[in-house]
């Protein structure tokens, strides 16, 4: 928390990157975003499924509030909503090279998990819409 992000205002963001870190450390979530040639995040995470069945036991009695569905990175996958976004989340590195950007449906850095929302803290926590 005491270092400066180079990408983002220095200190504008660092609560909500504190609450980031702490749905890490306490609430077990895994990132809820992409990231080009990464590793999956490994183990059961309360924000991630890996189908669809999984996410419906997990948050199925939210579904309709406040905009939780089953998104993913993956067009056409059946009972979800592939969510791609519209423009780089960080438009100084632009879209990864095979187009695809941080913040397209996903989660846990791979397309093909399935996420609640099209964005939270954990997807992006350098911006001050989510909460």
């Amino acid at each position: 928390m005491s270092l400066n992000n180079p990408l983002k205002d220095n200190y504008k963001y660092s609560g909500r990157t504190l609450a980031h870190e702490f749905g890490h450390a306490i609430g077990g979530l895994a990132d809820e975003y992409v990231e080009y040639g990464a590793t999956e995040q490994a183990g059961d995470r309360p924000n991630c499924a890996k189908d669809l069945d999984e996410a419906k036991r997990k948050w199925g009695d939210l579904e309709g509030v406040r905009g939780v569905d089953y998104y993913t990175g993956i067009e056409g996958v059946s009972g979800t909503k592939y969510y791609k976004s519209p423009q780089p989340s960080i438009p100084d590195l632009g879209f990864f090279p095979d187009g695809s950007d941080f913040s397209d449906g996903g989660c846990a850095f791979v397309h093909k998990n399935i996420r609640p929302t099209i964005s939270s803290i954990m997807t992006m926590h350098y911006t001050l819409d989510n909460d």
